[in-house]
């Protein structure tokens, strides 16, 4: 396997550093404001006299809560990436594809600082039809649905 030293300089490395450490501060904020905009509206709906409520309006609260959950998945997921991503600095793999250990080219962790694959492992893996995914996804597809 390729270091991470070959593949990347070391002021590559810091910059990415800093781009991924940038990125996590901005998704904790995200994620306060998210979970206390979900606090808000449970909080208003148990304060509500729910009688003579059209049930229009309390879908569209639902839909707010709904929207609100899907942020929060979103920006929770994100953070894994980043974290992610910085594990693999930390083990000295990052910056180096998954798929076939050949170093992601700078670039393209610039533009994604959280990639694990380059570019053409990248389009194979989401060409591969969809019920080919790893035995952890398909285990927990399985309890899912």
């Amino acid at each position: 396997m390729i270091s991470t030293v070959e593949a990347l300089s070391p002021a590559d490395m810091g910059a990415l550093r800093k781009a991924i450490d940038h990125e996590l501060a901005g998704l904790f904020q995200e994620l306060a404001m998210a979970w206390q905009e979900m606090h808000d509206l449970t909080r208003s709906q148990g304060q509500e006299n729910w009688l003579g409520t059209h049930l229009a309006d309390v879908g569209a609260e639902m839909e707010q809560q709904q929207e609100v959950a899907a942020r929060i998945n979103w920006v929770e997921s994100w953070l894994g990436q980043c974290k992610d991503a910085l594990a693999r600095m930390e083990m000295s793999v990052y910056g180096v594809c998954v798929d076939c250990g050949l170093p992601i080219p700078f670039p393209r962790l610039r533009a994604l600082p959280t990639a694990v694959r380059d570019i053409e492992c990248q389009r194979r893996f989401e060409a591969r039809p969809k019920d080919e995914g790893c035995a952890d996804c398909l285990m927990s597809a399985r309890f899912v649905g």
